[in-house]
């Protein structure tokens, strides 16, 4: 019996050894640390977006195929959580306060581009530009041509901004006169 005490006895310290070169932690421990690294992920993961808006100054463009031309002032809706993301824009800075959207009733009014944006505006300009006046007037009259418009805006633009996620989310028009 003292021969099969001893391979009983080494097993014991050979599985206490493997627990201890994994891991200095117990189960416990272990689950505990797994638990909040989970936790960790999902609150990163499910940020919501803090959608702001920037307005830019007005568009005139010429209509393609046409002797009629397009007025047009808009804001850009963008999710200041990706700008922090991509060059650590101060919290605040440049935008139109409120949630989703902000510059509504009882919102800020400083609605000018965040700074990480502002370098960029000639850049966002021009593609703007590019887009409008490809259009023709048909295009533009119709609802449904103003939310292609719009669509096609919001993927300019953040095409032109060239950063990895899309900031621009959506784009408001605050006039609109085709003359």
């Amino acid at each position: 019996t003292a021969t099969a005490a001893k391979p009983k006895a080494a097993r014991q310290n050979a599985k206490r050894q493997a627990k201890d070169d994994t891991s200095p932690k117990s189960g416990s421990q272990r689950r505990q640390a797994r638990k909040a690294e989970e936790k960790a992920e999902e609150h990163t993961e499910e940020k919501p977006p803090d959608l702001r808006l920037a307005k830019l100054e007005a568009f005139i463009v010429n209509l393609s195929e046409s002797k009629s031309f397009l007025r047009c002032t808009l804001l850009l809706e963008y999710d200041a959580n990706i700008l922090a993301t991509v060059g650590g824009a101060a919290e605040g800075e440049g935008h139109a306060g409120g949630e989703h959207g902000g510059g509504g009733e009882g919102g800020g009014s400083d609605d000018a581009l965040p700074a990480l944006l502002k370098p960029k505006e000639p850049i966002l300009r021009d593609a703007i530009l590019r887009v409008m006046s490809s259009k023709k007037i048909d295009d533009v009259l119709t609802t449904d041509g103003k939310d292609r418009l719009k669509s096609e805006i919001i993927e300019a633009a953040n095409q032109a901004l060239g950063f990895e996620e899309a900031p621009i989310t959506n784009v408001y028009f605050t006039e609109f006169v085709v003359q």
